[in-house]
């Protein structure tokens, strides 16, 4: 199955999720069953997806396009918006965050500790 882009060229990406968010350079969607599925993740997947990364971004060392922020502060996300409020944090204090990336067949955890 494939989805025709701006240029009409077909792509065997699968479609966007939820309204884009943007903060700090990432692109996140809050995450459904289906679209879940879609990208390689059990349907019971919790979090918020990364939709894009801008290369300038501080987040762009750890953030992957389609990695899954299944937490941050060792609290769950399910909502772009909360993850975006939580990741463009104003005080000095590191955070913790728990990414899910889908790789060679199976859901890898990263837990990564930004200053």
């Amino acid at each position: 199955e494939s989805t025709v882009g701006p240029n009409d060229e077909p792509s065997d990406s699968p479609p966007p999720v939820g309204k884009p968010t943007v903060t700090m350079g990432l692109e996140l969607r809050s995450l459904d069953a289906a679209s879940a599925a879609d990208r390689g993740f059990p349907d019971s997947s919790k979090g918020v997806l990364v939709a894009s990364v801008d290369p300038r971004s501080p987040y762009a060392p750890i953030c992957r396009e389609g990695d899954l922020i299944a937490s941050i502060n060792e609290r769950p996300v399910e909502a772009a918006e909360e993850a975006a409020r939580l990741l463009a944090h104003e005080d000095a204090a590191p955070l913790l965050i728990t990414i899910d990336r889908p790789a060679n067949g199976r859901i890898e955890r990263h837990v990564f500790r930004v200053p």
